[in-house]
């Protein structure tokens, strides 16, 4: 598991210096339409997971519906009072 960790750290250091995130970004939102983007995420993550798609959405829905709750109602006091 340790190894596993330094080869991890060592892969994101050379991303991150050779610019890899920026430049794939750019080519996934040169091929994908953004509102795909989401939906594909959502994908990925529950493949890395090893769930299944509507589990994984079913369990992180509650969460995404009360931030965005909270969210909206935070934009809404803030523009009413400010």
């Amino acid at each position: 598991m340790g190894l596993l960790m330094v080869l991890a750290f060592a892969l994101g250091s050379v991303c991150d210096e050779i610019g890899t995130g920026p430049h794939v970004a750019q080519l996934a939102l040169a091929m994908l339409h953004p509102a795909l983007v989401i939906p594909l995420v959502f994908l990925i993550a529950s493949m890395a997971s090893a769930c299944d798609l509507i589990d994984h959405v079913n369990t992180q829905l509650p969460y995404a519906l009360a931030s965005a709750g909270i969210a909206l109602g935070l934009y809404l006091m803030i523009g009413f009072l400010g």
